[in-house]
């Protein structure tokens, strides 16, 4: 039933996306508005910042808790994101599988496929190429991140988590400036401590890290940039609801520095969760999205 409602929302943010540009741009047309030198690759002229990309090409990493994970589950959603000229729905793929209980746990996270539409303004202002001018689908990048439990709140007082991510080149420049085909990675640390009520739990935390992405740039390859983002988590027994603040700040001033709120809403219903997230993009990155997803957990904490 409800896996069964997770699909209707899907087929209904596609639906949204669906389209049709009866125009395109020509080879001449995208010579001229991009003043083409004859010799430059026309992926030099993309814009490799989240202001300039889709949605899922550059997304702030999730706020680490300061705590692994113990569940093995899998968890797929539909997603609905958009801003002024730009409309995009996709499926989301998460997974996650803990290795040695408390100490050791690995996710990954992956858009397998977007269904998205632009407007002629935002196709020029990303300088998308001609031959991807009226291109509506796109595969995203795979995402592999590995935690580490560092110090935990029982013996410590606080729980201290290390994150190693790994932004895979996986999706290819053959779109409509979706996504940037370039790897990427970042390391972060995260605190994170329990406060437990009569019926309320309530768990704030902070992460703050580095991340980095090959750039299209000759002279400036690596965009470095600080990575940060805060959390609370409240639970009343099988509700859930964690809203956060993220974002990175890169170094080359090209709308490099997303800044982002979410907040998540979630029901435990024994071995499956049910999840609610909207999302809001303050700066540089601004979409707004909604996902609803279904999670199954196949070992529980």
């Amino acid at each position: 039933m409800i896996f069964g409602t997770g699909m209707k929302w899907v087929l209904l943010i596609f639906s949204w996306c669906v389209v049709f540009n009866l125009s395109g741009q020509t080879r001449q047309e995208w010579e001229t508005h991009m003043n083409w030198d004859g010799i430059s690759h026309w992926s030099e002229f993309l814009i490799f910042s989240p202001k300039f990309m889709g949605p899922n090409a550059m997304p702030v990493p999730e706020v680490s808790k300061g705590r692994v994970n113990n569940e093995a589950y899998l968890r797929i959603g539909g997603q609905f994101q958009t801003r002024s000229g730009d409309r995009t729905g996709n499926i989301t793929l998460r997974g996650g599988y803990n290795f040695l209980k408390d100490r050791i746990a690995l996710d990954v996270f992956m858009v397998p496929i977007e269904v998205y539409s632009l407007s002629t303004r935002r196709k020029l202002e990303r300088n998308v190429y001609f031959e991807n001018w009226s291109k509506k689908t796109a595969v995203g990048d795979l995402y592999i991140n590995t935690n580490f439990q560092v110090l935990n709140e029982e013996k410590h007082r606080v729980d201290l988590m290390v994150r190693i991510g790994l932004k895979t080149a996986s999706s290819g420049l053959d779109n409509a400036a979706r996504f940037i085909d370039s790897p990427g990675y970042y390391f972060d640390g995260s605190l994170g401590k329990v406060f437990e009520g009569s019926s309320l739990t309530i768990r704030p935390y902070g992460m703050m890290g580095f991340f980095a992405w090959q750039t299209n740039d000759e002279s400036l390859r690596q965009n470095d940039a600080v990575l940060y983002g805060i959390g609370l988590d409240m639970n009343h027994k099988n509700w859930h609801i964690s809203p956060t603040l993220r974002g990175y700040s890169g170094y080359h001033d090209i709308g490099d520095k997303p800044l982002i709120f979410k907040t998540t809403f979630a029901r435990e219903i024994g071995s499956s969760r049910l999840q609610l997230d909207y999302q809001y993009g303050i700066r540089d990155y601004l979409y707004q999205s909604i996902e609803l997803s279904l999670q199954y957990s196949f070992q529980k904490e």
